[in-house]
């Protein structure tokens, strides 16, 4: 995340509500951070409260480095310090965010789904900057929640254009504040499947909540999505409520081949390469080529972007080729759900050199549906692989996949086991045992899995 040493919010501009303490309404913040062992002289700090630490408790640690002012909250015990002093953090930290933004006031496209909105946005983010240099502000990393969405608004410099933002939910609620919140000019639904579906119970809440980024849509906003999500009746109905456009991605992109080396589409007659691989990847480079040919309406531009796709390079663990040694090992290790693992899965179904074998980890926040879920997944990694490793806590979803796997491939082998470092090392050992040169490996769980360990043994065997 920027440092953001480019701000210029006047305190008189946002201080309503709270209390000044040795600062004056004509005083500005230049710089403003959120973890005190990132703060140099000058900067502001702002507390903080999550799940495992709370801001308050660095305050001694922030004025040492030289921190210009704290923002901290009422009730605070035993706090004298220069800074503001407001009711709730969070909610003052959003108030900056929007402040910013408005002073800024880049074209904004806001992107949420159940997969997909990582790529998406980087791609956007990609087509938009080729040709404009310094023209596009984007989310880092995972900040697309409550806290990672208004500190995205404050890493707009004031030469940004565009702004891509994520908005990202794992419980009912969270996507509408944030919407509002960044206020988007343009917004995307990546896709919509069982991602979180323990949290919200069923496919029609998530359709209701992905649906709910056109809340804070500006009068004449547009939502883009794949025709299936066009079609939903949710959706629909959300737009019709929002007063609101529906744009559907349409065929401007042809897929012309894709393989394990990336993909090759077509545009008015004229074929690039993009540098990632699998038809899903195709799909979310269809769908962010439409956002950013309506936003720019400059087809030459755009075609002179997708010259440079060759060169664009994937966010860390969506499906990335490494190579050790002998083998091909595919690090999609970054998260999983029932809908990615089965875009995995399909995008090895079409690899003409070598066996493919996985390294699997559980999927997480399924609820009721975790049981079939992992079940579903042992069915469709049989279809495919040679011989798995399946790393799980849960005896239920072991017992669960090894049965989807059985009911295909009762005689190929399979390894079920926990997730401790251990089980990643035997599951690891079992796997070699089978590897021959040219293989390929596929690498991929929930966060919580953490399968990504796997890849240090590769590295040092």
């Amino acid at each position: 995340m920027s440092e953001m040493n480019f701000l210029q919010i006047k305190i008189s501009e946002v201080m309503s509500g709270c209390q000044l303490i040795d600062v004056l309404p004509d005083d500005v913040i230049h710089s403003l951070k959120v973890d005190s062992r990132k703060v140099y002289s000058g900067d502001w700090f702002i507390c903080l409260k999550g799940e495992l630490n709370d801001g308050h408790d660095f305050i001694d640690q922030a004025l040492k480095a030289g921190a210009a002012g704290i923002i901290f909250e009422n009730g605070k015990n035993k706090i004298h310090c220069k800074g503001i002093q407001v009711s709730n953090t969070l909610e003052f930290l959003s108030r900056l965010g929007a402040y910013w933004r408005d002073q800024v006031n880049p074209a904004v496209v806001a992107i949420t789904g159940s997969n997909g909105k990582t790529s998406v946005k980087e791609i956007i983010a990609f087509l938009l900057e080729k040709g404009n240099a310094g023209s596009v502000c984007k989310s880092s990393g995972n900040y697309n929640n409550h806290f990672g969405v208004p500190y995205t608004l404050l890493s707009l410099k004031p030469e940004n254009r565009f702004l891509v933002i994520e908005i990202g939910t794992n419980h009912p609620g969270e996507i509408k504040p944030l919407s509002l919140l960044a206020s988007p000019d343009f917004a995307v639904i990546t896709s919509v499947s069982p991602g979180h579906i323990g949290n919200f119970g069923n496919l029609e809440n998530i359709f209701a909540e992905k649906s709910e980024i056109m809340a804070g849509l500006k009068q004449g906003g547009s939502l883009f999505v794949h025709r299936d999500i066009a079609e939903n009746q949710i959706v629909q109905k959300k737009a019709a409520f929002y007063h609101m456009t529906i744009r559907r991605c349409d065929e401007s992109l042809s897929l012309v081949s894709s393989d394990d080396s990336g993909i090759v589409f077509s545009f008015n007659g004229e074929e690039f390469r993009f540098s990632l691989c699998g038809k899903h990847q195709f799909y979310n480079l269809q769908l962010a080529f439409q956002v950013v040919l309506h936003m720019t309406q400059d087809e030459d531009r755009i075609k002179d972007a997708c010259r440079q796709l060759i060169h664009f390079v994937s966010v860390k663990g969506r499906l990335q080729k490494k190579v050790f040694r002998r083998y091909n090992v595919w690090d999609d290790s970054y998260n999983a759900n029932p809908a990615s693992f089965a875009e995995a899965i399909s995008f090895f179904s079409g690899i003409s050199s070598g066996d493919v074998y996985g390294a699997l980890g559980m999927m997480g926040e399924l609820g009721d549906y975790s049981i079939f879920a992992h079940e579903n997944l042992g069915h469709q990694a049989a279809s495919v692989m040679k011989a798995v490793f399946f790393s799980c806590e849960d005896k239920k979803n072991r017992a669960a996949f090894l049965k989807g796997w059985r009911l295909v491939q009762p005689e190929l082998p399979s390894f079920v086991s926990g997730n401790s470092d251990q089980d990643i090392e035997n599951g690891y050992r079992f796997l070699t045992k089978y590897l021959q040169q040219g293989d390929h490996v596929l690498v991929k769980g929930s966060r919580s899995a953490r399968m990504e360990r796997i890849f240090k043994l590769f590295e040092e065997n």
